[in-house]
């Protein structure tokens, strides 16, 4: 019997046994008590003492805790604690709870003097377990159910805890249970369930039970009418709290379906009327570059599919420093910070095998003696020849063997892979193979259940990758990657780095055995299969692991001549995550490769879709595209020179990169004029220009170009390239390539003289300026 299984459970339940005023003074005395990492264990034990009080039908009022029956309770409750039954935490843990709790209430005795308490000692843990065996023979049954966390998971593993104790209280047990079950089946069919809006609904529905009672979803009138406020009120909750409501009309479209399959389609609930609850209508063809949205803290409207901002409201100039410039920057910014932290992790893997051979395994005798003075070759040496399992969560086994340093530490300096620490794996392999997506490697698997290695393998061309992008369907979902070198040697890295943990779940059965992505949590913990994390503001500032990524992006923001104060830092990292590297790394494709076709194949989609470029791009550069860059890239040339003189780049004297811009931009791609192309003013089905496009070319718009894009190619630093300069380099090749392709005599004579007056080193300045 464990009423709890899940602590993140825990938040979804209300206080009922314990009085307003026990919790606000077990949180004041707590927080006055208990500092550093440990004190955000003193919310999980508040509820856990609320947990203990429902289950064994105690209420705890003010005036109780100066009774002498307060500390019976609190007697049984750390009986309830060490036994593991009421809550199943790793032994350390357990002691934390037990040692704030001793903390919190010897702190609560000045204020209430006749508070009789324990004081805090290494064996207060046990001394009760006689308590909690006499206790828990008395339950309320019910109350453990209610305690039980309501967990729901999905086929592909993903738990999602829903809000059932709202319900219980608000409309009973019958009606919460069978919420509960409905929502259980219907998750276990779906790789993706949705994860908030359930939560939402529930809530929305607890709040009003006098309103909506259970029978309203029994009525084939009154469930309609539910649905119908609940869609209005949450849509003006989520306008009011400047949400893409774009996003939430895909959102709540698969919501009502869920209902429909889960509740109505079973005959559980009635069937409206109309037959269909309400759903608002969504335009077809609403791309990402719509729902992706947000605003900045500067106020402004910005698209967050890439790695780079957006702002809505780009010019073309802008969508042209972004697309050949920032993009691309942030791409190699993440691509910098991921290796630095793979090679680390790396090296310090191989590090502890090489030291190993070098020590003396450890015994014990080492709980008082500090790491230099063990010696990290010892340790290595130690950790070799150890069962993992030896260390799993026995804090004592650790202190003997590698002295009191914290066990993340030790973790770190024998190279094993803690929290996060194969994100900058994931990030990379996402880097150099796009159509690899979040689930494919958070459930990839590198051997079948029959033991055999299936998921890494030799082909005649290299190694490949086989997992499954679920997304694509039952019978496409497979997905075979042929792997570059450099994806290759991650994986080996990664299977070497992770083997001391494979080798553990191996040896106890558990199936995490098969997968790639293994991590020890925040050191010696049992093996999980590692997540792709979230960066928050909060994360970043918290968590260990996560500020020394904030430090080295920093660092590296400073090298690319990026804003690199924290706050600027701590912006990019919100951004970084897999699904935004795989749009930025498509959108750098298409720029390579002018393919929309190649594009689809990097991303891994097996169908070219025109509505891909939309789903990628941002509207501002989307539009920069469907006017001067699709006509650009997507139709011949037909160049016609006319006649300059090619002295007119000294003549002109271009102070800046937007001066040069505006000159060129003048004398850009002009379609035949309507008078020359159909001079009869005749009704025609075909394009006058018949798919090219005439650019205006002379001898001077050649020299500048050439003499641009010479100095790009020269450039010292060609990080600090301006986009506008990188946009006009491209041109001129694809200028140069077309002339060179065709057989027309006057047009290789004025590239030829243009090539003899090119002077890069006018252009090297401007090149390098910001543009204003």
């Amino acid at each position: 019997m464990t009423p709890v299984t899940h602590i993140a459970a825990l938040k979804s339940y209300p206080f009922k046994r314990l009085d307003k005023s026990v919790v606000a003074a077990l949180r004041k005395h707590a927080d006055i008590e208990v500092q550093g990492t440990i004190a955000r264990r003193a919310n999980t034990l508040i509820r856990l003492f609320e947990c203990f009080c429902d289950i064994t039908n105690i209420d705890i009022s003010y005036t109780y805790l100066s009774s002498s029956n307060f500390i019976k309770t609190v007697e049984e409750f750390i009986g309830a604690l060490s036994s593991g039954e009421l809550v199943d935490l790793p032994r350390q843990n357990t002691y934390q709870l037990i040692r704030v709790l001793a903390l919190t209430l010897e702190s609560l005795k000045s204020d209430i003097p006749s508070l009789l308490v324990h004081k805090w000692s290494p064996d207060l843990p046990d001394r009760f377990s006689h308590r909690w065996e006499a206790k828990k023979r008395f339950l309320d049954t019910d109350a453990c159910l209610y305690w039980s966390g309501w967990m729901a998971t999905s086929r592909e593993g993903k738990e999602i805890h829903l809000r059932i104790p709202l319900l219980w209280n608000s409309h009973g047990k019958d009606f919460a249970c069978m919420i509960f079950d409905a929502y259980k089946r219907h998750f276990e069919k779906q790789a993706r369930p949705l994860l908030t809006i359930p939560n939402t609904f529930i809530t929305y529905l607890a709040e009003d039970p006098i309103k909506w009672p259970a029978e309203t979803f029994f009525d084939p009138l009154r469930v309609e009418d539910f649905f119908k406020e609940f869609m209005r009120d949450h849509f003006f909750d989520c306008h009011k709290r400047g949400l893409n409501i774009n996003s939430k009309l895909k959102e709540w479209g698969t919501f009502i379906n869920n209902i429909h399959q889960a509740f109505i389609d079973t005959g559980l609930w009635a069937a409206p009327f109309s037959l269909s609850l309400p759903k608002p209508y969504i335009r077809p063809g609403v791309s990402s570059a719509k729902t992706h949205i947000k605003i900045s803290e500067d106020g402004t409207q910005v698209q967050t599919k890439l790695l780079t901002e957006v702002p809505l409201q780009y010019t073309d100039e802008q969508a042209i420093e972004l697309l050949f410039n920032d993009v691309k920057k942030d791409i190699s910014i993440v691509r910098a910070w991921a290796e630095y932290f793979t090679t680390d992790l790396y090296q310090r893997s191989v590090r502890r095998l090489e030291l190993a051979k070098h020590g003396v395994c450890q015994t014990g005798g080492n709980s008082e003696r500090s790491l230099d003075e063990i010696g990290l070759n010892n340790l290595c040496a130690t950790f070799e020849s150890i069962e993992y399992c030896d260390l799993v969560d026995q804090k004592n086994t650790q202190v003997k063997l590698f002295g009191f340093e914290q066990k993340y530490t030790l973790a770190q300096l024998l190279g094993l892979p803690t929290v996060n620490t194969l994100y900058p794996f994931m990030l990379l392999l996402a880097c150099e193979h796009p159509e690899i997506t979040p689930t494919f490697l958070t459930q990839f698997t590198l051997y079948d259940k029959a033991g055999r290695l299936v998921g890494f393998t030799k082909s005649g061309e290299g190694y490949q990758l086989m997992g499954y992008k679920r997304r694509r369907g039952k019978y496409l979902a497979q997905q075979k990657i042929q792997l570059t070198n450099k994806a290759t040697y991650l994986v080996k890295q990664l299977i070497e780095i992770t083997a001391p943990l494979r080798s553990y779940c191996r040896k106890i059965g558990d199936d995490n055995w098969r997968y790639l992505f293994l991590t020890c949590g925040k050191g010696f913990g049992k093996p999980r299969i590692s997540k792709a994390p979230s960066w928050s503001t909060s994360t970043i500032s918290s968590q260990r692991s996560v500020r020394s990524a904030k430090d080295k992006f920093i660092e590296i923001l400073k090298e690319f001549d990026k804003p690199h104060a924290e706050e600027d830092a701590i912006r990019f990292m919100r951004r970084v995550s897999l699904s935004t590297l795989r749009a930025s790394r498509a959108v750098e494709i298409y720029l390579e490769t002018q393919s929309v076709d190649a594009m689809a194949k990097a991303l891994g989609h097996k169908n070219y879709s025109t509505a891909l470029l939309s789903n990628y791009l941002p509207e501002p550069i989307l539009a920069f595209f469907q006017t001067r860059w699709i006509r650009i890239f997507q139709k011949a040339f037909i160049c016609e020179a006319m006649k300059s003189s090619p002295h007119l780049l000294r003549a002109a004297s271009f102070e800046t990169i937007e001066d040069l811009h505006q000159f060129l931009s003048n004398h850009r791609l002009r379609d035949i004029p309507r008078h020359l192309s159909n001079p009869s003013n005749e009704s025609s089905q075909i394009d006058s220009n018949d798919g090219h496009v005439l650019i205006s070319i002379d001898v001077g718009i050649l020299t500048a170009l050439l003499s641009l894009e010479k100095a790009v190619k020269l450039s010292p630093t060609p990080k600090q390239v301006n986009g506008l300069a990188r946009y006009w380099s491209q041109i001129s090749q694809l200028i140069s390539n077309e002339i060179n392709k065709g057989a027309d005599p006057l047009l290789q004579e004025h590239l030829d003289t243009a090539r003899l007056h090119a002077d890069p080193n006018r252009m090297m300045r401007m090149i390098h300026a910001t543009p204003s």
